[in-house]
């Protein structure tokens, strides 16, 4: 594999990706709509908290400073590590964990334990893959292989690495079918 790029976009948190709001799944005793789907549309930059839009132009803009040429179009591997601003008694490059508790149906959920909701790691990577598309990739079809981590670190963000995957990596056995 060669590395094409290393892409950082370092200063806000991590906007993990989710469902566009589609409309109304159902409606509580009271009548009230509930939406099953939201996504955050505001951002408040001094604080480092954005939206999904405005995490991707961050990335984006990163990538295009390292990647200002046409979009590359073989196959990739992704390896992508986010970054949450360390809190009292952990460690920087220590795992971003994020505790589980029982809820009250007796299924797990998540915890919050920087007082936030705290983002599912797939979804931490559709958003960061998304927004280095049309910019270092053509296309997120692209992403054969991925790596990802969450760590705690100096500031909140991304560390984006692309590898080109070559013929060689992976030769296959025996001769080609024929069908």
């Amino acid at each position: 594999m060669r590395k094409l790029a290393v892409i950082e976009a370092f200063g806000v948190d991590v906007a993990p990706w989710s469902v566009p709001d589609i409309g109304v799944n159902r409606k509580t005793k009271s009548g009230k709509p509930v939406r099953f789907a939201r996504r955050r549309k505001k951002s408040n930059i001094d604080r480092g908290s954005v939206s999904l839009e405005h995490w991707q132009r961050f990335v984006r803009e990163a990538a295009r400073e390292v990647w200002p040429g046409e979009p590359f179009v073989g196959p990739v591997y992704l390896e992508i590590e986010f970054y949450a601003r360390t809190p009292a008694g952990k460690k920087q490059g220590e795992l971003w964990e994020v505790p589980l508790r029982r809820n009250k149906d007796g299924g797990w959920g998540k915890s919050q334990p920087r007082r936030k909701p705290e983002p599912d790691l797939i979804n931490m990577f559709k958003g960061t893959e998304d927004a280095i598309c049309e910019v270092v990739l053509a296309n997120d079809v692209q992403t054969r292989m991925v790596a990802a981590v969450t760590l705690f670190g100096r500031a909140p963000g991304v560390k984006v690495t692309v590898y080109e995957i070559e013929a060689d990596d992976f030769p296959g056995v025996g001769e080609p079918l024929e069908i």
